[in-house]
């Protein structure tokens, strides 16, 4: 298994997390990292709406209004994301033994560079839906056709935004009561 991660901090953490119960070293790579917001990164939702109205509810919508504010296309983030995944796999494409890549990075990013390696549109709302925190992707590819040739890899998605049984059982995104401190902000459903 290779374990490759994010260089942001949150996504390191992640990676460790599972890698360090495996004996296993974690590979950064500033490719895995989450979508660029531009002008915007930092600001809170409720921030933006009340500064930038029209164009909130069109990055809601997938038309691209955010890209006014210098926020990566979710486009480019996926061409980033599967030319970094690509890269990775053959690298290792020489192996002798087959081998798992873990690839840690975060939810716009993931749903992004899934879409693209499966040939779909990232903007179009119809199709992956969102990536809730910690939770996995699972994905095969298949090389066959032109093991130095990753742009014509077959890839199968296997599994999509999965978690644990007791993600449905508890308060998952905002973490144990006991580990709140007073003025940390929840983590709330986003609305259109």
């Amino acid at each position: 298994m290779f374990v490759v991660s994010s260089d942001l901090f949150r996504a390191q953490q992640t990676a460790h997390a599972i890698a360090d119960l495996l004996g296993l070293d974690v590979a950064l790579d500033p490719r895995l990292r989450e979508r660029s917001f531009g002008e915007w990164e930092g600001m809170t939702r409720e921030e933006i709406l009340e500064q930038y109205a029209e164009d909130y509810h069109s990055w809601r919508a997938h038309t691209g209004g955010e890209t006014k504010h210098g926020v990566e296309s979710r486009q480019h983030t996926g061409q980033r994301g599967a030319q970094a995944i690509r890269s990775i796999i053959a690298e290792h494409a020489g192996d002798s033994a087959p081998t798992t890549l873990l690839a840690v990075g975060h939810g716009s990013w993931i749903v992004a560079t899934v879409a693209v390696l499966l040939d779909m549109d990232p903007d179009d709302l119809n199709n992956l839906g969102a990536m809730r925190n910690a939770f996995w992707t699972r994905m095969s590819v298949n090389a066959s056709r032109g093991p130095a040739e990753p742009d014509i890899w077959q890839w199968k998605l296997d599994a999509f935004n999965q978690g644990p049984a007791i993600a449905a059982l508890t308060d998952w995104e905002n973490g144990p009561k006991e580990l709140r401190g007073p003025n940390m902000p929840l983590w709330k459903p986003i609305m259109q």
